[in-house]
């Protein structure tokens, strides 16, 4: 078992998992990779919807082909490679890959690609397009695999949002007003080549030029005015 110590983002990252947008949009995640409403939910599940039964001491890397020319060893609710899972378990202190240290990774990659304080103030579709090229299923990702549409994508983050519930504090009593100015993009970890992305994916050749974020309405957003009791209280915008 591995014993990487906790990195100084950690504590933000799991205290993210408390924000209502955050839970909606690691669900949206799940239901485009595929792994929302299978086995535990969606924890244990293999690339091909297969399972697996580690204990959740780490990533299972069950290598499998999908057709003759592709393999892959994603596993988990956000499809982790395993190459990505080392290399964020050693950056930010994941020791097993429990379902609740998969959430906090997961997180900790929104945050990667500059994302989590888009998702925390509401600009949803803003966030599924910088993170495109970490779940290769997301709208506008240039893998060259089934990606869900944006319309489709945006559904699924509501349905999630209103399945939490209205009564979901988004944010601790304990966290204060300060969770939404507290995330940062976090620094590159250091490596040979660019990140890939995570989940079933293939080769890069044809990823294009960058491009301009479509245009949006942040669906849902912080009211205007000074927090109550506290809390930062994110609503669907009417």
């Amino acid at each position: 078992m591995t014993n990487f110590p906790r990195s100084p983002q950690y504590a933000q990252y799991e205290a993210a998992l408390q924000n209502q947008n955050v839970r909606a949009f690691l669900d949206a995640i799940a239901k485009a990779e595929g792994t929302y409403g299978r086995g535990d939910r969606g924890y244990n599940i293999n690339v091909g919807h297969g399972q697996f039964n580690n204990g959740y001491v780490d990533h299972p890397r069950i290598m499998v082909q999908l057709n003759p020319s592709l393999r892959s060893n994603a596993a988990g609710r956000y499809q982790f490679m395993s190459y990505t899972w080392d290399r964020i378990a050693r950056a930010h202190g994941f020791n097993d890959f429990k379902p609740h240290t998969q959430d906090i990774a997961a997180v900790a990659l929104i945050a990667q690609r500059g994302a989590l304080n888009d998702v925390i103030n509401g600009n949803i579709q803003q966030a599924a397009y910088k993170c495109r090229q970490e779940w290769a299923s997301l709208p506008g990702s240039t893998y060259g695999q089934r990606t869900v549409s944006t319309n489709s994508f945006m559904q699924g983050f509501r349905d999630a949002f209103a399945a939490i519930g209205r009564g979901f504090n988004t944010v601790m009593n304990t966290i204060g007003n300060s969770i939404g100015n507290a995330f940062r993009p976090a620094e590159p970890l250091p490596q040979q080549t660019p990140p890939q992305p995570t989940g079933l994916r293939i080769n890069r050749q044809n990823e294009g030029s960058p491009q301009q974020a479509p245009p949006y309405a942040p669906p849902y957003a912080s009211p205007s005015g000074p927090p109550r009791d506290g809390r930062q209280d994110i609503r669907p915008v009417v």
